[in-house]
Protein backbone atom coordinates (compact mmCIF):
# COMPACT_ATOMS: atom_id res chain seq x y z
CA UNK A 1 0.00 0.00 0.00
CA UNK A 2 2.81 2.39 0.88
CA UNK A 3 4.56 1.65 -2.39
CA UNK A 4 1.39 2.49 -4.37
CA UNK A 5 1.04 5.79 -2.49
CA UNK A 6 4.68 6.54 -3.20
CA UNK A 7 4.19 5.89 -6.92
CA UNK A 8 1.15 8.18 -7.02
CA UNK A 9 3.09 10.87 -5.16
CA UNK A 10 5.99 10.68 -7.62
CA UNK A 11 3.64 10.77 -10.60
CA UNK A 12 1.92 13.82 -9.10
CA UNK A 13 5.23 15.62 -8.66
CA UNK A 14 6.27 14.81 -12.23
CA UNK A 15 2.97 15.56 -14.01
CA UNK A 16 1.80 18.68 -12.12
CA UNK A 17 4.49 21.05 -13.53
CA UNK A 18 3.86 19.73 -17.06
CA UNK A 19 0.08 20.24 -16.72
CA UNK A 20 0.57 23.76 -15.40
CA UNK A 21 3.04 24.54 -18.18
CA UNK A 22 0.65 23.24 -20.84
CA UNK A 23 -2.20 25.30 -19.37
CA UNK A 24 -0.02 28.39 -19.30
CA UNK A 25 1.00 27.81 -22.92
CA UNK A 26 -2.66 27.52 -23.99
CA UNK A 27 -3.50 30.72 -22.10
CA UNK A 28 -0.65 32.61 -23.81
CA UNK A 29 -1.67 31.26 -27.22
CA UNK A 30 -5.29 32.34 -26.60
CA UNK A 31 -4.15 35.82 -25.61
CA UNK A 32 -2.00 36.05 -28.71
CA UNK A 33 -4.95 35.01 -30.87
CA UNK A 34 -7.38 37.59 -29.45
CA UNK A 35 -7.40 41.22 -30.51
CA UNK A 36 -9.18 44.06 -28.71
CA UNK A 37 -10.25 47.39 -30.19
CA UNK A 38 -11.34 50.29 -27.98
CA UNK A 39 -13.59 52.90 -29.60
CA UNK A 40 -15.03 56.32 -28.72
CA UNK A 41 -17.69 58.48 -30.32
CA UNK A 42 -15.85 61.62 -31.48
CA UNK A 43 -18.71 63.18 -33.46
CA UNK A 44 -19.22 66.02 -31.01
CA UNK A 45 -15.52 66.91 -30.98
CA UNK A 46 -15.39 66.99 -34.78
CA UNK A 47 -18.60 69.03 -35.02
CA UNK A 48 -17.27 71.62 -32.59
CA UNK A 49 -14.04 71.87 -34.59
CA UNK A 50 -16.03 72.63 -37.75
CA UNK A 51 -18.42 75.04 -36.04
CA UNK A 52 -21.43 72.71 -36.01
CA UNK A 53 -23.33 71.19 -33.13
CA UNK A 54 -25.06 67.89 -32.53
CA UNK A 55 -28.25 67.37 -30.52
CA UNK A 56 -28.08 63.61 -30.01
CA UNK A 57 -31.15 61.61 -29.10
CA UNK A 58 -30.42 58.68 -26.82
CA UNK A 59 -32.53 56.39 -29.02
CA UNK A 60 -30.47 57.28 -32.10
CA UNK A 61 -26.97 57.42 -30.55
CA UNK A 62 -27.00 55.22 -27.44
CA UNK A 63 -23.31 54.22 -27.63
CA UNK A 64 -20.53 56.63 -26.61
CA UNK A 65 -17.69 54.19 -25.96
CA UNK A 66 -17.01 50.49 -26.10
CA UNK A 67 -14.80 47.68 -27.30
CA UNK A 68 -14.66 45.01 -29.98
CA UNK A 69 -13.05 41.58 -29.58
CA UNK A 70 -12.00 39.27 -32.39
CA UNK A 71 -9.37 36.76 -33.38
CA UNK A 72 -6.33 38.16 -35.13
CA UNK A 73 -6.82 38.08 -38.89
CA UNK A 74 -10.46 37.15 -38.22
CA UNK A 75 -13.51 38.82 -39.71
CA UNK A 76 -16.06 38.34 -36.91
CA UNK A 77 -16.11 40.57 -33.82
CA UNK A 78 -18.02 40.75 -30.55
CA UNK A 79 -19.21 44.31 -29.80
CA UNK A 80 -19.93 45.82 -26.37
CA UNK A 81 -20.58 49.46 -25.58
CA UNK A 82 -22.53 51.94 -23.54
CA UNK A 83 -23.20 55.47 -22.43
CA UNK A 84 -24.25 57.22 -19.23
CA UNK A 85 -24.79 60.58 -17.61
CA UNK A 86 -25.67 61.90 -14.16
CA UNK A 87 -26.69 65.49 -13.48
CA UNK A 88 -27.76 66.83 -10.07
CA UNK A 89 -28.78 70.43 -9.37
CA UNK A 90 -30.03 72.52 -6.48
CA UNK A 91 -31.96 75.78 -6.79
CA UNK A 92 -32.64 78.05 -3.81
CA UNK A 93 -35.33 80.56 -4.74
CA UNK A 94 -37.48 83.06 -2.89
CA UNK A 95 -39.79 80.92 -0.80
CA UNK A 96 -38.82 77.53 -2.29
CA UNK A 97 -35.98 75.01 -2.64
CA UNK A 98 -35.74 72.73 -5.67
CA UNK A 99 -33.59 69.63 -6.07
CA UNK A 100 -33.36 67.90 -9.45
CA UNK A 101 -31.58 64.78 -10.69
CA UNK A 102 -31.25 63.29 -14.18
CA UNK A 103 -29.82 59.81 -14.70
CA UNK A 104 -29.28 57.99 -17.97
CA UNK A 105 -27.48 54.86 -19.06
CA UNK A 106 -27.50 52.55 -22.05
CA UNK A 107 -25.73 49.29 -22.80
CA UNK A 108 -25.35 47.29 -25.98
CA UNK A 109 -23.91 43.94 -27.00
CA UNK A 110 -23.79 42.38 -30.45
CA UNK A 111 -21.61 41.04 -33.22
CA UNK A 112 -20.37 42.15 -36.63
CA UNK A 113 -18.84 40.51 -39.69
CA UNK A 114 -16.23 42.39 -41.74
CA UNK A 115 -15.18 42.41 -45.37
CA UNK A 116 -11.99 44.06 -46.63
CA UNK A 117 -12.51 46.06 -49.85
CA UNK A 118 -8.92 47.27 -50.22
CA UNK A 119 -7.03 50.54 -49.84
CA UNK A 120 -7.43 50.37 -46.03
CA UNK A 121 -11.23 50.32 -46.30
CA UNK A 122 -13.66 47.66 -45.14
CA UNK A 123 -17.37 47.34 -44.58
CA UNK A 124 -19.20 45.35 -41.94
CA UNK A 125 -22.69 44.32 -40.93
CA UNK A 126 -24.17 42.89 -37.77
CA UNK A 127 -26.73 43.40 -35.01
CA UNK A 128 -26.86 44.94 -31.53
CA UNK A 129 -29.09 44.17 -28.57
CA UNK A 130 -29.60 47.30 -26.45
CA UNK A 131 -31.17 48.45 -23.21
CA UNK A 132 -31.82 52.10 -22.34
CA UNK A 133 -33.04 53.89 -19.22
CA UNK A 134 -33.58 57.57 -18.51
CA UNK A 135 -34.88 58.90 -15.15
CA UNK A 136 -35.64 62.48 -14.14
CA UNK A 137 -36.69 63.54 -10.62
CA UNK A 138 -37.49 67.02 -9.32
CA UNK A 139 -38.49 67.87 -5.74
CA UNK A 140 -39.70 71.33 -4.72
CA UNK A 141 -40.17 72.40 -1.09
CA UNK A 142 -42.13 75.56 -0.32
CA UNK A 143 -41.78 77.90 2.64
CA UNK A 144 -45.25 76.87 3.82
CA UNK A 145 -44.10 73.22 4.24
CA UNK A 146 -45.57 72.20 0.88
CA UNK A 147 -43.84 69.51 -1.18
CA UNK A 148 -44.10 68.76 -4.89
CA UNK A 149 -42.44 65.86 -6.69
CA UNK A 150 -42.19 65.33 -10.43
CA UNK A 151 -40.92 61.98 -11.71
CA UNK A 152 -40.35 60.75 -15.29
CA UNK A 153 -38.84 57.51 -16.55
CA UNK A 154 -38.23 55.93 -19.96
CA UNK A 155 -36.76 52.46 -20.29
CA UNK A 156 -36.83 49.41 -22.50
CA UNK A 157 -34.94 47.08 -24.86
CA UNK A 158 -34.00 47.56 -28.48
CA UNK A 159 -32.66 45.54 -31.40
CA UNK A 160 -30.61 47.20 -34.15
CA UNK A 161 -29.39 45.60 -37.41
CA UNK A 162 -26.47 47.69 -38.65
CA UNK A 163 -24.19 48.32 -41.61
CA UNK A 164 -20.99 50.36 -41.51
CA UNK A 165 -17.71 51.40 -43.11
CA UNK A 166 -14.25 51.51 -41.53
CA UNK A 167 -11.12 53.37 -42.63
CA UNK A 168 -7.82 52.08 -41.23
CA UNK A 169 -5.71 55.22 -41.56
CA UNK A 170 -2.80 53.68 -39.61
CA UNK A 171 -1.76 50.30 -38.23
CA UNK A 172 -3.55 50.77 -34.90
CA UNK A 173 -5.96 53.67 -35.46
CA UNK A 174 -9.14 53.73 -37.53
CA UNK A 175 -12.38 55.66 -38.01
CA UNK A 176 -15.76 54.05 -38.60
CA UNK A 177 -19.37 55.06 -39.03
CA UNK A 178 -22.52 53.01 -39.39
CA UNK A 179 -26.21 53.09 -40.23
CA UNK A 180 -28.85 51.10 -38.37
CA UNK A 181 -32.56 50.44 -38.05
CA UNK A 182 -33.40 50.13 -34.37
CA UNK A 183 -36.57 48.48 -33.13
CA UNK A 184 -37.32 49.84 -29.65
CA UNK A 185 -39.93 48.94 -27.08
CA UNK A 186 -39.94 51.86 -24.65
CA UNK A 187 -42.03 52.35 -21.52
CA UNK A 188 -42.77 55.97 -20.52
CA UNK A 189 -44.02 56.74 -17.01
CA UNK A 190 -44.56 60.22 -15.51
CA UNK A 191 -46.33 61.43 -12.41
CA UNK A 192 -46.58 64.45 -10.13
CA UNK A 193 -47.11 64.28 -6.38
CA UNK A 194 -48.38 67.40 -4.61
CA UNK A 195 -48.44 67.12 -0.81
CA UNK A 196 -49.05 63.37 -0.93
CA UNK A 197 -51.62 63.44 -3.73
CA UNK A 198 -50.24 61.51 -6.71
CA UNK A 199 -51.43 62.11 -10.27
CA UNK A 200 -50.16 59.91 -13.10
CA UNK A 201 -49.54 62.03 -16.18
CA UNK A 202 -48.44 59.31 -18.58
CA UNK A 203 -48.02 55.56 -18.54
CA UNK A 204 -47.57 53.95 -21.94
CA UNK A 205 -45.62 51.39 -23.93
CA UNK A 206 -44.44 52.45 -27.35
CA UNK A 207 -42.90 50.38 -30.15
CA UNK A 208 -40.86 52.25 -32.73
CA UNK A 209 -38.63 51.63 -35.74
CA UNK A 210 -36.00 54.32 -36.12
CA UNK A 211 -33.64 54.37 -39.11
CA UNK A 212 -30.35 56.12 -38.33
CA UNK A 213 -28.13 57.23 -41.18
CA UNK A 214 -24.34 57.42 -40.71
CA UNK A 215 -23.85 60.45 -38.48
CA UNK A 216 -21.79 59.33 -35.53
CA UNK A 217 -18.04 58.92 -36.14
CA UNK A 218 -16.00 56.63 -33.94
CA UNK A 219 -12.26 56.60 -33.35
CA UNK A 220 -10.90 53.13 -32.61
CA UNK A 221 -7.55 52.02 -31.20
CA UNK A 222 -6.20 48.48 -31.45
CA UNK A 223 -4.57 47.21 -28.26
Amino acid sequence: MKSIKSIWFVLLLVLTPRILQAQQTKTIELRNELQAEIFFNVSDALSRATGNSISANFLHDPILFGAKFLKKDGNKALRVGGNFKFIASEELGFGFDRFAKDEYYSVGIGFEKRKNIGIRFEYYYGIDLRYLEFTSTSKTFGSNASESVFFAKQNGPGLAPLFGFKWNFSKRFALFTEASISANYINTYRYVNNDGIKSVLENKLEASFLPTMPGAIFLTFEL
